[in-house]
């Protein structure tokens, strides 16, 4: 057994584990490729893993290209110029952060998933839109006018914080979606998943849990 798939093994059943404790439902593992090789990702594929994450438009497209079959998600800052690389191979894009950004997806016709990226804790050094509801509302009704397909919200918490507080910015997260009807989140990375699952993720985003 290759040291990738047993760190995918352990921390796979970490998290059914998790859930099962919890009585929450086991979300989408969202394995990040961010600096990781072409080989890293074949391996990773080989041992059952569907669900990738890039950070780079560059990254995405090269990566998206060479495993069409597998499903990938664009989890980075999104820029307009670089949106013609991402839309044609993206399943789902977890960062619309802007108006001039849900235009450009839209004159790219770009159908699929795409979450709403909130700056839940108004960290200036993070992107996404202010937690507020009216900038919510504004973006999700702006959005869906031009045919876009939203399904939920995403949000990065700062490193460091306690479960405690990780929780209950996740938690605010849920309910600003469940204010819209929007049932899916992309929320949790490798420092704080299990505080993400408890406030009701349903796509976590891993990296170092998984490829070290």
């Amino acid at each position: 057994m290759s040291s990738l798939e047993n760190k995918w093994n352990n921390f796979y059943t970490k998290v059914e584990n998790y859930c099962d404790e919890h009585n929450k439902n086991l979300p989408t593992i969202i394995a990040v490729t961010k600096n990781r090789s072409l080989d890293e990702i074949e391996i990773a594929k080989d041992i059952g893993i569907n669900h990738f994450g890039e950070n780079y438009a560059n990254e995405f497209n090269l990566k998206a290209i060479n495993f069409k079959t597998s499903k990938w998600h664009f989890i980075g800052h999104l820029q307009r110029n670089k949106v013609k690389d991402v839309v044609p191979y993206a399943d789902a894009i977890h960062t619309l952060d802007s108006l001039k950004l849900a235009n450009k997806l839209s004159d790219y016709d770009f159908k699929k998933s795409i979450f709403i990226q909130v700056n839940i804790s108004n960290d200036p050094n993070k992107f996404g839109i202010s937690p507020e509801l009216n900038s919510i509302k504004k973006l999700h009704e702006h959005s869906t006018q031009l045919d876009l397909n939203i399904i939920g919200l995403m949000s990065i918490c700062k490193f460091g914080l306690t479960y405690d507080t990780t929780y209950n910015q996740f938690s605010n997260l849920v309910k600003l979606g469940q204010y819209y009807n929007l049932n899916e989140y992309s929320i949790g990375m490798s420092s704080d998943w299990q505080a993400a699952i408890s406030a009701g993720s349903t796509h976590i985003r891993i990296g170092s849990s998984i490829f070290g």
